[in-house]
């Protein structure tokens, strides 16, 4: 079986963030969140990169990221909704992005074998990328998804309410239901506080644990993915605003029994920025683990040095 491959989500919009949180400098030698990301998969065992863009932003990430890492690591970009897809659906054309969930139906064709699919804006921890490996590698698991789990507590924002998607598994670690809670925030040091979409009060301990949107999938996804966005497309296909998000389809596919995901918990520490209030925490936790060891201070010299054929590339 070949290397699975990373695919970083990097078309959205950044709406509440008010800038390109894609490529917003947090490490010591001006390294975005993506950049941990490659780093991070490279060591777990990951092969390669596809990026997913949109047509403003495809040129500066993919000159960016060879500025960064020369061709150490082979990339590949897909501009979502550009064409038509494999499935032969073309979506209504417009500027906001169709969401996570069409982004990964891009990949077909594109991707032939077990993929992860990660935010360009979220900094997930290494063990979490190993996780997805072993899934992805395990002839046991062939064909099963896979989704990583983080306890909800550690990944709410100081400076204002986050939608989460609630995973609930049974006893064998399966998905059997997704649920997305909105405006979660945690009230002095106690109890997290929310809404259902239906508007209903939720309070949670904090242990529970939640999508962030790290997925290990496999191509087989694609068919079932395909037919749910159709039905979407006949519901939503004229609201500018809708998005279809890979959370919702899949948990709609578990519930019909279309799918098998199974849910993969992670101690590892979760970063990202919501908020422009909330680049500073992102720098001080990437300065905390670069500074224990965790990480090079320069991930570029450090892909470059392990590839001796990019030492004389500036």
């Amino acid at each position: 079986m070949h290397n699975p491959t990373l695919v970083i989500l990097a078309a959205g919009l950044s709406t509440r963030y008010s800038g390109p949180k894609q490529i917003e400098p947090v490490g010591p030698d001006g390294e975005a969140l993506l950049d941990y990301a490659v780093y991070d998969a490279l060591s777990a065992g990951f092969g390669d990169v596809v990026l997913v863009v949109s047509a403003a932003n495809e040129a500066s990430l993919v000159e960016r990221f060879r500025d960064r890492f020369g061709n150490a690591v082979p990339l590949r970009s897909v501009v979502q909704g550009q064409g038509r897809l494999p499935s032969g659906l073309r979506p209504p054309s417009r500027v906001k992005p169709w969401g996570t969930g069409h982004a990964v139906l891009c990949l077909e064709g594109v991707v032939s074998g077990p993929f992860a699919v990660a935010n360009a804006d979220d900094f997930y921890g290494r063990s979490a990328y190993h996780a997805l490996v072993a899934h992805l590698t395990s002839a046991d698991r062939a064909g099963e998804q896979c989704v990583v789990g983080y306890p909800v507590g550690g990944t709410l924002s100081d400076h204002g309410g986050v939608s989460r998607a609630l995973l609930e598994t049974d006893e064998d670690g399966k998905l059997i239901r997704i649920e997305e809670l909105l405006g979660l925030e945690r009230a002095g040091s106690r109890a997290i506080f929310g809404r259902t979409v239906a508007e209903a009060p939720r309070e949670l301990a904090g242990d529970e644990l939640v999508s962030m949107n790290l997925w290990g999938l496999t191509p087989n996804l694609f068919k079932p993915l395909s037919k749910r966005f159709a039905s979407f497309l006949k519901q939503h296909g004229d609201d500018p605003g809708t998005e279809f998000y890979v959370s919702d389809a899949v948990g709609d596919l578990v519930a019909r029994g279309k799918v098998t995901v199974r849910v993969r918990e992670t101690s590892d520490r979760w970063l990202g920025m919501t908020f422009p209030a909330d680049r500073s925490r992102v720098r001080a936790g990437i300065r905390s683990l670069v500074e224990a060891g965790e990480y090079p201070p320069s991930l570029r010299n450090a892909l470059r040095a392990a590839d001796p054929s990019q030492t004389d590339q500036t």
